[in-house]
């Protein structure tokens, strides 16, 4: 990570440094907004949880044969990461359209009652609120000088 010039961070600045799953989790920094639903035990689910989560949902809900799997999770997967990033998708057919909606909605339902975020939650729930919720976006603005996003993951425990 590129150390940001020291000029530009006091010591009180530095010592305010956490990542989004930290912010997230500590009641002094939370988000009062329902849009985030999740106790602050929540659990971050890494990539090949996600890719198990997701693979249960394709089998049951679209009955994907075993040869297709592989590349319709990826497929599924990509398209859920990119509308976290806030992309619009462009399906090639309406049925492709509704099979994406459906896996979603199932994604989104999973992950909620198992009190869980994916990494991209990390970054796009805090996101979200700060685009949509004005007084929010207040509350955080006269709270801090500066706010730096770090998306690096490192999932080595």
């Amino acid at each position: 990570h590129p150390a940001a010039p020291s000029s530009s961070l006091t010591s009180a600045d530095a010592s305010m440094l956490m990542s989004p799953s930290e912010l997230l989790a500590r009641p002094a920094f939370s988000f009062s907004s329902s849009d985030i639903d999740l106790a602050s035990n929540f659990t971050i689910y890494d990539a090949d949880e996600s890719k198990k989560l997701l693979a249960n949902i394709v089998d049951t809900k679209l009955k994907v044969p075993k040869a297709q799997m592989r590349g319709a999770c990826s497929k599924y997967m990509r398209q859920i990461d990119s509308v976290k990033s806030g992309e619009k998708l462009v399906f090639e057919s309406p049925s492709d359209r509704d099979s994406f909606n459906t896996v979603f909605a199932e994604y989104k339902n999973a992950m909620r009652s198992s009190n869980a975020v994916d990494f991209n939650d990390l970054v796009s729930l805090p996101v979200q609120i700060l685009q949509n919720q004005a007084g929010e976006r207040e509350r955080w603005q006269n709270r801090f000088r500066h706010v730096l996003v770090d998306e690096f993951q490192d999932t080595s425990g």
